[in-house]
């Protein structure tokens, strides 16, 4: 009560000297050299770009064999080597989740059928085909 007291003001309807409660940095706080990590960590994968629903979405996708805890398990182990702090698996997640526009597979209607004969083609077929996809990426 003394307090409450000593910091009112003269009609004691106001206070001079704020509370202070809240007002330092949490002791636990993941450092923002950290966060950086983990955001060029993950901006070394791969993206692709959807191929039919360009105009529709900004998402990207990363391949079908990546999931979130295999690229965490990735980045902890590149932190180990380089011996440097890395973050806990839910932070990684976080700063994933919510600071990038990624998916982990390609969607069903984004098949395209000329990019897939070029991908499963034999490298003899591709020479062949080699024009034509070219023309369709560009186009």
């Amino acid at each position: 009560m003394y307090t409450v007291n000593r910091n009112a003001s003269a009609d004691a309807t106001t206070f001079t000297i704020s509370d202070q409660r809240g007002r330092h940095v949490p002791h636990n706080k993941t450092t923002e050299e950290l966060h950086d990590g983990v955001r060029t960590h993950i901006n070394q994968f791969p993206v692709m770009e959807p191929h039919y629903t360009r105009a529709g979405t900004q998402r990207r996708f990363l391949g079908a064999e990546l999931n979130i805890n295999r690229m965490y398990v990735l980045y902890k182990e590149e932190c180990k080597q380089k011996c440097v702090d890395f973050v806990k698996p839910g932070v990684y997640r976080n700063i994933f989740c919510n600071e990038f526009n990624l998916s982990f597979h390609q969607p069903k209607k984004d098949v395209c059928v000329k990019c897939e004969q070029y991908n499963n083609a034999t490298d003899i077929e591709k020479q062949q085909l080699e024009e034509e996809y070219r023309l369709h990426i560009e186009s």
